[in-house]
């Protein structure tokens, strides 16, 4: 079972923000926090509202796809120029209150691919500079790529992205809780101090490879959370759903004495927002999610909105 961790001690504002799937006070919470980041799906409205209300808030967006590939299958140059083509009549609409496009999302590709898959990023953020537009590259789900040796495949977009103004996007997510094997390693490699193979894991990219070869490229962690999608069956807790479906199971096993669950995973951002905040690459991170009742009881179980109140107060007094 995972121990309750305190944040560490660091200076510097909040880089916590929103992941926004529907309405729900995304536009009123970016007017009183000034977070950030924050990123929509779709709903590119919404961006335009966190705009209007805190201009130096950083925007991101993805654009919805049910189907995405196929990775490593044909020209990888080529088929990053038909993506950013199909996309461009959305990034024009939008310039004015979207900073970065994300591309495919959660691509876990195997190793064998990964090569394949840098020369699409590369060749979309480069030709999407180009055409006036930024991109995020990556966006790998939680545990992607398998390792530190996997990672190197996906260096050829680094340095691309590096060159033509992107982000590396990653997602991190943990549970039953976000500290889940806080300080442990992958299978057979060593343990750090601080670090995990789930949350903290950009850490094994930066400090063993990125950084020592000055490719310090900026990062935003666009998805995190407590998601019992992540390693079901190897860990206790919900096998779906997210922070929600955890309620019964932390007061089960003494992890909030209160109950009070709200307090309980917003402590677990605070943490979370301490380790963002020792790393100057990293912009900021966006808690999944904000989903206005969007989207059925599977994303109503992520749902943030209680918490609104409370981040907000978090956000306002790290400055």
């Amino acid at each position: 079972m995972s121990v309750v961790h305190t944040p560490y001690p660091v200076g510097g504002r909040s880089k916590l923000g929103l992941h926004l799937t529907g309405p729900g006070g995304g536009v009123e919470f970016a007017a009183a926090a000034q977070p950030a980041v924050m990123k929509a799906v779709d709903r590119f409205e919404m961006l335009q509202g966190v705009k209007a209300v805190s201009p130096n808030t950083i925007t991101i967006a993805r654009i919805f796809e049910s189907s995405q590939g196929p990775v490593g299958e044909g020209d990888a140059r080529a088929a990053a120029r038909a993506y950013v083509e199909r996309m461009l009549p959305h990034y024009q609409a939008h310039a004015a209150y979207v900073d970065y496009w994300e591309g495919w999302n959660e691509v876990a590709p195997f190793s064998d691919k990964l090569a394949w898959y840098a020369e699409f990023e590369a060749e979309r953020a480069c030709y999407m500079h180009q055409l006036g537009y930024k991109a995020v590259i990556g966006n790998f789900a939680t545990g992607v790529p398998n390792n530190v040796e996997e990672f190197a495949l996906f260096i050829p977009a680094i340095e691309a992205g590096i060159r033509c103004g992107a982000v590396l996007g990653l997602h991190e997510y943990g549970a039953p809780t976000m500290y889940q094997w806080w300080m442990q390693g992958f299978p057979g490699d060593p343990w750090y101090p601080d670090r995990g193979p789930l949350i903290g894991r950009y850490r094994h990219w930066y400090n063993d490879l990125l950084l020592p070869n000055n490719l310090g490229i900026s990062l935003i962690i666009t998805e995190t959370g407590v998601d019992g999608l992540v390693t079901p069956g190897i860990r206790p807790g919900p096998t779906w759903g997210g922070w929600k479906e955890f309620e019964g199971f932390w007061g089960g096993n003494g992890l909030t004495a209160d109950t009070n669950a709200e307090q309980f995973y917003m402590d677990q951002l605070k943490w979370y927002d301490s380790i963002l905040r020792q790393d100057y690459y990293v912009l900021g991170a966006t808690i999944y999610t904000i989903s206005g009742n969007c989207c059925g009881a599977e994303q109503y179980s992520y749902d943030a909105e209680r918490l609104l109140d409370e981040l907000t107060l978090h956000i306002q007094t790290q400055q």
